[in-house]
């Protein structure tokens, strides 16, 4: 076939072909779809660390791997022996909080005077209430009965991340070596595109996660306020989530700040608006000269990769619009604009 003369043409049907058995697969075993997106998240993180090592103090890519993984972690560690620790301690008491101002109305003191935007802001109240503790109610459960999944997960996706972070050339001939021969090269430059990208973007939203998370525990830590842990990790997780996840965080920390009277509800407003303009500054920056994607699409990418994949699918969902992104742009587009 004429069609498949052409290299693109080639590498889009094996690529085509290949998403499709794999959704298929992930969507019916989601466990080793898991292992799979925290491994590559794991290994795409150590990269930077390894080049440092390497670039900086002249180690071997053998040392330098190892001293990754050994930060890596302590970091683990850390989180394990410190931070679960306190939200579990905080997230009780939090959520009784958020409870009591749903059941108080505290809002309504501060729109006496508004009594229209009162009974808007009761109805929006309304409609988050049951989503927000239904929400809770999910992760809590999950938690619980599906720890044991929980732990394998880890458990694989650590030995998963120490074995691509020191064979990662063999992984990626071992893929290419899926595809014809003839389309190789072309696969080559699509993987290397991709990576890139999938890289930058990971790199992006973890370092503005992490500073919006720090920055919240921080403040929150300073200024003598309750649930810093929950707050600073629950700023993290939710700024994995482009555009929605900025909503998600901020939902309870402004329920929060209704306990502290008017001044506290406009000083956490500000400091939110500060920390997000320079989270989103600092992205921006950082994804300079990479994959641009419409918020339209971002938006369209969570509501149907969560749909499939669930709660990990809206953590997912702009990687994998990335990789469809690049597909078209490199392999179907140029069809399109081909000249019959």
């Amino acid at each position: 076939m004429k069609f498949f003369d052409n290299t693109k043409n080639l590498s889009l049907f094996y690529i085509t072909l290949y998403t499709v058995i794999l959704l298929i697969v992930f969507g019916i075993f989601k466990d080793i779809f898991t292992v799979i997106v925290v491994t590559i998240f794991n290994v795409i993180l150590l990269k930077p660390i390894v080049a440092f090592f390497k670039k900086n103090f002249k180690f071997s890519s053998r040392i330098s791997k190892i001293l990754a993984l050994s930060i890596f972690f302590l970091g683990f560690i850390v989180i394990l022996v410190f931070l679960i620790p306190a939200v579990t301690k905080e997230l009780g008491n939090f959520i009784k909080l958020i409870t009591d101002v749903f059941n108080k109305k505290l809002w309504r003191d501060y729109l006496k005077e508004s009594p229209n935007l009162q009974e808007l802001v009761d109805k929006f109240m309304d409609f988050v209430q049951p989503k927000m503790l239904e929400f809770a109610d999910y992760l809590f459960n999950m938690f619980i009965s599906r720890f044991p999944e929980v732990v394998m997960i880890a458990f694989f996706g650590i030995l998963g991340t120490i074995y691509v972070t020191f064979y990662i050339d063999t992984v990626g001939s071992a893929f290419e070596k899926i595809f014809p021969k003839r389309c190789r090269s072309e696969i080559r430059v699509f993987i290397k595109d991709l990576f890139d990208n999938m890289e930058r973007f990971v790199l992006a939203v973890f370092i503005t996660a992490l500073i919006t998370g720090l920055s919240f525990w921080a403040v929150f830590r300073i200024f003598g306020l309750d649930y810093s842990a929950v707050v600073g990790a629950w700023a993290f997780v939710t700024n994995f989530i482009p555009i929605v996840g900025v909503f998600l965080e901020y939902i309870p920390v402004f329920l929060f700040s209704l306990s502290l009277g008017i001044e506290g509800i406009i000083w956490i407003a500000l400091f939110t608006v500060i920390i997000h303009s320079i989270a989103f500054v600092l992205f921006i920056h950082l994804m300079k000269g990479y994959v641009k994607l419409n918020p339209i699409y971002i938006i369209f990418s969570i509501l149907l990769f969560g749909k499939v994949f669930g709660s990990l699918g809206v953590f997912i969902a702009v990687p994998l619009a990335i990789y469809i992104q690049i597909v078209w742009k490199r392999f179907v587009s140029p069809v399109f604009e081909r000249v019959v």
